[in-house]
């Protein structure tokens, strides 16, 4: 079981192009991470740069109990200070989604508040696989 999880979290740093496979669990990929100038004037928050993440995912064979379906979103953003943001309430379009095996969500988004104005950050997903084994990937992308 320990190689597995080794294996999944590819050793290392994943970049913008560069898939998180979970054998027989699920897929993810970064599809990039932008700047918005979106903010909400209910928020106390003030971020220096709020920024919106997009990413892809598929279900290759993840159960859990509930039959919720798979769900995965990203868990933490670090920005180029070593920062860590926030959720932030910014417009989104595309929701993650619980899906079933054998099913994607093309595109899920998930906005974020930077104490930092950062042209690249870290984006760390941590997730218990259908197995119970606590699975992590860790993305440094740019931000356009």
């Amino acid at each position: 079981e320990e190689k597995q999880e080794i294996k999944s979290t590819n050793n290392g740093t994943l970049g913008i192009n560069d898939e998180w496979i979970v054998d027989g669990q699920w897929k993810l990929k970064i599809l990039d991470v932008k700047t918005t100038q979106d903010r909400n004037q209910y928020s106390d928050k003030n971020p220096a740069q709020v920024v919106i993440v997009s990413y892809t995912y598929e279900n290759l064979g993840y159960e859990d109990d509930f039959m919720d379906g798979l769900f995965l979103t990203p868990d933490q953003i670090i920005d180029s200070k070593n920062s860590v943001g926030y959720s932030y309430p910014a417009n989104t379009t595309h929701n993650a989604d619980a899906i079933p095996i054998g099913a994607k969500v093309d595109i899920a988004e998930e906005a974020f508040g930077l104490n930092n104005v950062s042209n690249e950050v870290s984006i760390n997903f941590v997730s218990y696989d259908g197995n119970g084994i606590k699975q992590k990937a860790t993305f440094k992308v740019p931000v356009k």
